[in-house]
């Protein structure tokens, strides 16, 4: 019957570390593909024309004349862009003020973002009322509804109320209280014990004063990480300037017509990945600057009894 049980937890322990071995080189080769091509754009961006078009993945080849670090330079005079001012004509558009614009959607629109889903999900979790089911309802079915095809629809709406191209409102209005981030914020609302609210009430403190004073801190973590994840995705995008704030073009808008009008402009596949790497360093650095709180547990303490 030993015998038996030895070779019964052998073989368990065998297919436990085949299981392992099988995951981790999974995450090995996912872990590769998501660093490779950011490599490979690293080393491009170095390579001369005729050294890329020669050797597509190799370093810089001192035959073609080596690093290339003007490239940076060229991308960086290249990137300008010109936009229509019904009033003047084209102007252009620096470097500066698209980094600008950039900040102050992807750094203002997902704070702005975070504070209405916040303040809906604590109160819907948090207190029972007629229509509390209905809202928590609804924060599903704005979350699952399909959001393609309706672009059209949201710039007539954008038209007719008055935000669209208007920088401030845009900033203003970038959030929405349901959602993904309402169910993900009313479920960890839902975790924290009520027994903090009771013993805050005992002293005397108001409704708001527990909200902002005890469970907003508590939530602060969580805060940080959906804020900066947010910036990241925001940082890239140059589909909302193109179409609501065309007057206001982000870095990220700017990368694309770069890489748009690369032909035009005479920039080489070199040069273009200049600007992919300018583009990704900011979001690079707040990575790895915060990473620890990215991946950090989040550990809540409690009430002494």
């Amino acid at each position: 019957m030993k015998t038996i049980n030895k070779a019964l937890k052998k073989k368990k322990l065998n297919a436990n570390n085949l299981v392992f071995a099988c995951v981790s080189v999974f995450l090995i080769l996912f872990t590769a593909s998501m660093i490779l091509p950011f490599l490979w754009m690293l080393i491009t961006s170095f390579k001369s024309a005729a050294d890329y078009t020669v050797s597509t993945f190799s370093f810089p080849s001192e035959k073609y004349g080596g690093w290339q670090f003007e490239n940076y330079k060229i991308a960086f005079e290249l990137l300008p862009i010109r936009i229509v001012d019904w009033s003047v004509g084209y102007i252009e558009i620096s470097v500066f003020r698209m980094f600008l614009n950039s900040l102050i959607l992807s750094g203002l629109g997902p704070a702005i973002g975070l504070i209405q889903p916040a303040l809906t999900a604590y109160i819907v979790a948090k207190y029972k009322f007629k229509g509390s089911n209905f809202i928590y309802s609804l924060g599903i079915i704005v979350m699952i509804l399909p959001v393609y095809g309706s672009l059209g629809l949201t710039l007539k709406f954008a038209k007719w109320v008055g935000y669209y191209d208007n920088l401030i409102l845009q900033v203003l209005l970038s959030g929405s209280p349901f959602g993904f981030t309402f169910i993900f914020f009313y479920g960890v609302f839902k975790t924290l014990p009520w027994s903090y609210a009771e013993a805050a009430f005992i002293d005397g403190a108001s409704h708001a004063r527990v909200m902002f004073q005890i469970y907003f801190p508590l939530m602060l973590p969580i805060f940080a990480t959906q804020y900066i994840l947010s910036f990241i995705s925001s940082w890239s995008d140059y589909m909302t300037t193109t179409v609501m704030a065309p007057s206001w073009p982000t870095l990220g808008y700017g990368i694309y017509m770069f890489q748009q009008r690369a032909s035009i402009n005479g920039a080489t596949v070199p040069q273009i990945m200049c600007g992919f790497i300018m583009m990704g360093t900011v979001t690079a650095i707040l990575y790895l600057s915060t990473q620890k709180l990215l991946l950090e547990k989040m550990n809540v303490g409690g009430l002494k009894g």
